[in-house]
């Protein structure tokens, strides 16, 4: 390929990207394309920090940042059994190995 210096931190670019919630990965896709083919060369982690830091200040947007969640106001909520208020939360942990195989 000619840049084996850019092999490497793709790989690791590539493993944080498929983190993302499938809309932000094609937004990141989108934007890796269009610099490939304005500048001839894949984004640079500098890019992607910096494209991480704008997407989660548009998530944490005090206004528009959860418009996809509409909440009851507090005077029409009820506690649930745990003493939540609405619908009881869960959470879940996942954890990612890569193992290789020989």
């Amino acid at each position: 390929m000619g840049k084996p210096t850019e092999v490497n931190p793709q790989v690791r670019m590539v493993k944080i990207v498929s983190r993302l919630p499938v809309y932000l990965q094609s937004r990141w896709r989108k934007k890796a394309y269009e610099a490939r083919e304005s500048r001839d060369s894949y984004m640079r982690f500098t890019e992607m920090v910096e494209f991480m830091e704008r997407v989660s200040d548009e998530a944490c947007d005090p206004v528009f940042g959860k418009i996809d969640a509409p909440r009851k106001p507090d005077a029409q909520r009820k506690p649930d059994k745990g003493g939540l208020w609405g619908k009881s939360a869960s959470r879940f942990n996942v954890q990612v190995e890569d193992k290789k195989t020989a």
